[in-house]
């Protein structure tokens, strides 16, 4: 199988660990976040909001496309001025975003990150004292295996037939349809 929802989440949190290890607190996934338990901060929070499916490649694998986001929090008891939280979680989101800039969190099948944005965000809604911005983006990837895996050799030249000449004897029909002649 060339991927699976758990092994890119679990590429993410471990990429984004090495470079935040050392400033932020608490890196996890947003569904394992008890939200009546105080949250150590800084903290990113990792959700998938959304799957659509993908572009298929036509080798049998599903190309999915995934929308993701890290909730950057801050509260403002962890800040060295409260008076600066604000500009401090716009730094703290940017850093994100030149983290997930172009990673493909060391796996195959993976695409780029598309479409990044920032904005500011609800968390835990009626509680205060948190700053928090919400980092999404889109990425692609396949799952499953391709049709071409047990002899390991993608074609690199593909021919196209018109029935009914098709077949032996028939091979001067074909046109080349990969890559252009």
């Amino acid at each position: 199988m060339s991927g699976s929802i758990s092994t890119y989440l679990d590429a993410l949190k471990t990429k984004l660990t090495e470079v935040f290890a050392e400033r932020v607190d608490t890196i996890d996934y947003l569904l394992v976040v008890d939200s009546n338990k105080k949250l150590d901060t800084p903290a990113i929070l990792l959700e998938v909001e959304s799957i659509d499916e993908g572009i298929d490649a036509g080798d049998e694998k599903t190309p999915l496309s995934l929308k993701v986001s890290a909730f950057c929090i801050l509260s403002k008891e962890t800040t060295h001025d409260a008076c600066h939280a604000e500009v401090e979680i716009i730094n703290f989101a940017a850093e994100v975003i030149a983290t997930i800039r172009n990673q493909r969190w060391g796996l195959t099948g993976i695409g780029k990150p598309t479409a990044i944005t920032s904005q500011p965000a609800l968390f835990n809604p009626g509680k205060e004292g948190d700053e928090v911005w919400q980092v999404s983006w889109e990425q692609s990837m396949d799952v499953g295996t391709s049709i071409w895996a047990p002899s390991g050799t993608t074609p690199s030249t593909v021919f196209l037939g018109r029935s009914p000449d098709v077949g032996t004897g028939h091979e001067d029909d074909y046109e080349q349809i990969f890559p252009p002649p």
